[in-house]
């Protein structure tokens, strides 16, 4: 099966309607069919904290979304440890030019370890590191 990695700009454009990518979200999710995720806890703290102060309402639909991934046998949520941070940290370092989060940094290497080439993703993070952001394609 397809595995593709999720990144939160995805998770939030899934949940929050007013995002701009909310339907293109939809959309390529449909155009995928049965695919299987890989995804970290970060993403999912990353994605959660972006939604804590955004009203009662926002922080309300971004559990459910949360339990559904956790407990979705298609999902492969990677804890990530210290050798993840390390790692990441190494990235996120060498990349001072960039804009790069360490969330950022850990899902890039997350993706490298899996032998990812696609992310759920619009961030130009992932096609500057070779990945294909499906949220940028047409």
């Amino acid at each position: 099966m397809r595995a593709v990695f999720v990144d939160t700009g995805y998770r939030i454009a899934l949940i929050n309607k007013r995002d701009s990518l909310h339907l293109k979200a939809f959309a390529v999710t449909a155009q995928l069919g049965q695919f299987a995720i890989i995804t970290t806890d970060l993403v999912l703290v990353e994605t959660l904290n972006y939604f804590a102060e955004r009203g009662q309402a926002l922080r309300e639909e971004a559990v459910y979304p949360a339990q559904q991934l956790i407990a979705d046998p298609y999902t492969e949520l990677v804890v990530t440890g210290k050798l993840h941070l390390v790692n990441g940290l190494a990235l996120y370092r060498k990349r001072k030019d960039q804009g790069y989060s360490l969330t950022d940094c850990v899902s890039i290497g997350v993706m490298r370890d899996r032998g990812l080439s696609e992310a759920l993703a619009y961030d130009s993070h992932f096609l500057t590191e070779g990945f294909v952001p499906l949220l940028r394609q047409s």
